[in-house]
């Protein structure tokens, strides 16, 4: 499942708890068998999310420190100059996605 509203809105109707400073409940109850349906975000989706967000905003803040896009753009720059890739697989398309 991809991370839009419309999904999210529908796993909080059926009895999920995905929302922030709330206990996270990943799964609801099927009506007819009983048993717990689990839902699971497209891990790729919400990977390029992610990355989408971090160009946009600029960084990240997260308890572990702060992530900043420039660190990617930079370690790309880096790679090119060299002409050696580290096993990131970063290039400048994934830098200039838009």
């Amino acid at each position: 499942m991809d991370g839009h509203i419309s999904n999210i809105n529908m796993c909080t109707m059926l009895g999920c708890q995905l929302k922030l400073n709330h206990s996270l409940k990943t799964y609801f109850v099927h009506p007819s068998s009983g048993e717990n349906v689990f839902v699971i975000m497209d891990p790729c989706h919400m990977l390029k999310l992610v990355r989408n967000m971090l160009q946009a905003y600029s960084s990240i803040v997260s308890p572990a420190g702060t992530v900043k896009w420039k660190y990617i753009s930079e370690l790309n720059d880096v790679q090119e100059h060299e002409g050696l890739h580290a096993a990131n697989k970063i290039t400048r398309k994934h830098i200039n996605f838009e």
